[in-house]
């Protein structure tokens, strides 16, 4: 029921909005609230919720770069076919954040997904993953799907800058 109210509320929104995406290194932030759904005994939201809401965020992202009717003509599917999850500080229940998501690289085959989890100006973890298009069991090449439009030199820049930040932040956390 949570899932079905999300994505309706994601759509609505996204249909009803006039921007888009030029380019892939542009960001998309979407704003998320931790519902009893989420949470594990704890109270605190579980490692698979944070896969379940990439999903929301890889789909924001198509759509906001005017693929929803490829999507639909073809009858695609964005496939994940690896992911990791660098868990920084737990979410509690009813907290709210964001999901700050782009599309980090594309290749012949894939493109990368990059999300980062932020509450109250820190980011409490970031989400990778590698996905595919498919279409009636078949990978669409992503220059069907993506065409002209490309990851410009500011991508890979915030990619590298990003990297840097992690490390950081890894280290930041093991001494305190």
């Amino acid at each position: 029921m949570l899932n079905s109210i999300r994505i309706a509320r994601i759509l609505a929104q996204e249909l009803t909005k006039k921007s888009t995406l030029d380019t892939f290194d542009e960001v998309v932030r979407i704003k998320f609230k931790v519902m009893m759904a989420d949470c594990d005994f704890n109270g605190h939201m579980t490692n698979s919720r944070y896969a379940a809401l990439c999903d929301y965020a890889n789909y924001t992202i198509l759509i906001r770069l005017g693929l929803l009717n490829f999507l639909l003509k073809k009858q695609a599917a964005i496939i994940i076919d690896s992911q990791e999850t660098f868990f920084i500080k737990s979410l509690a229940l009813y907290q709210n954040f964001c999901i700050e998501s782009f599309i980090e690289k594309i290749d012949k085959k894939h493109f990368y997904f990059v999300h980062k989890f932020i509450h109250a100006s820190h980011v409490v973890a970031v989400h990778r993953s590698r996905a595919i298009l498919l279409s009636r069991g078949k990978k669409i090449v992503t220059q069907e799907a993506f065409g002209s439009l490309v990851l410009s030199d500011n991508g890979q820049n915030r990619s590298a800058a990003w990297h840097e930040h992690m490390r950081t932040e890894r280290g930041r956390l093991r001494t305190s």
